[in-house]
């Protein structure tokens, strides 16, 4: 009984020894993803420069574009009223962050309740 007890305790630990030895890569390789993202984010900007690009240049720049959020397309806030205005765009996008902010707040109690 006290061996069966002994490799019961030991179990847990060798998930996490597991665990432990992989660290070092899986953090590595966080890293790198994090990295990779930032640059094809910064790729996606460049792309919106109006410069005539070399056909593989404007080619990569168009896929790096798929990484970069244009908030003017997913808002279409200059349409929200009779007339547009740039006034009413700029009031959205800058409260946006704050809309989600709130929203993420609100939404907390409802994932994870006491």
């Amino acid at each position: 009984a006290d061996a069966r007890r002994h490799k019961e305790m030991q179990e847990p630990n060798a998930i996490i020894g597991a665990y432990l030895k992989h660290k070092p890569i899986i953090t590595t390789l966080a890293v790198i993803v994090r990295q990779i993202f930032k640059f094809l984010q910064v790729f996606a900007v460049i792309a919106n420069v109006d410069v005539s690009w070399p056909t593989s240049t404007r080619n990569f720049l168009s896929f790096a574009t798929i990484f970069g959020m244009d908030f003017d397309i997913m808002l279409q806030s200059g349409c929200m009223s009779a007339q547009q205005s740039n006034s009413l765009g700029l009031a959205v996008k800058w409260s946006f962050p704050l809309i989600v902010f709130v929203i993420v707040l609100l939404s907390g109690p409802l994932l994870y309740p006491c």
